[in-house]
C-alpha cells in the first residue's frame, strides 16, 4: 500500500507541474494579446486625431477664404477653438494673392494630440468669389 502511495504522489507531483507549465503558457501568450489589442487601439486613436486634425487645418483655409472673400484688408489670421482642438490661421498678402497657413491640433487636451498644417494659396477673383488652391498639406 505504502508504494502505491509513493507513485501516486510522484503523479500528482508531475501533473502539478504540467499544469503550471500549461497556465504559465497561457497566460504569456494572453499577456502578448492584450499588449497587441493596446497596440492596436493606440495606433487608432493615433490615426482618428491625425485625420481629425488635418481637416480641422483644411476648414482653417476654408474659414480665411471666406474671412478674405468679405474683408481682404482687414484679415491677418486669427486662432479659433473648437471642443475637439485648436486651429490657428495666418494669412499673409502679396498683390491679390494670399497665402493662408493653417495649423491644426486634435484633440488639444490628449497626452499625444495630433498637429497637422495646410498651406495654400488663396486669390479674390473679379466677381467677389475666391479661388483656394492647397499647396502643401499633412
Amino acid at each position: 500500500m505504502s508504494l502505491r502511495a509513493a507513485g501516486g504522489s510522484t503523479r500528482a507531483g508531475v501533473a502539478t507541474i504540467w499544469a503550471m507549465i500549461v497556465l504559465t503558457v497561457l497566460a504569456a501568450v494572453s499577456a502578448a494579446a492584450v499588449s497587441q489589442f493596446l497596440n492596436a487601439r493606440r495606433a487608432a486613436t493615433d490615426r482618428a486625431n491625425k485625420v481629425q486634425a488635418l481637416w480641422l487645418a483644411r476648414s482653417g483655409v476654408e474659414l480665411a477664404a471666406d474671412k478674405l472673400r468679405a474683408d481682404a484688408d482687414g484679415y491677418t489670421g486669427e486662432t479659433v477653438k473648437l471642443a475637439g482642438g485648436e486651429v490657428r490661421v495666418k494669412a499673409t498678402r502679396d498683390g491679390d494673392v494670399f497665402r493662408v497657413e493653417s495649423e491644426a491640433t486634435a484633440p488639444v487636451d490628449a497626452p499625444r494630440p495630433a498637429v497637422r498644417a495646410v498651406v495654400a494659396r488663396v486669390t479674390r477673383a473679379i466677381d467677389g468669389g475666391v479661388s483656394v488652391r492647397v499647396l502643401a498639406g499633412d
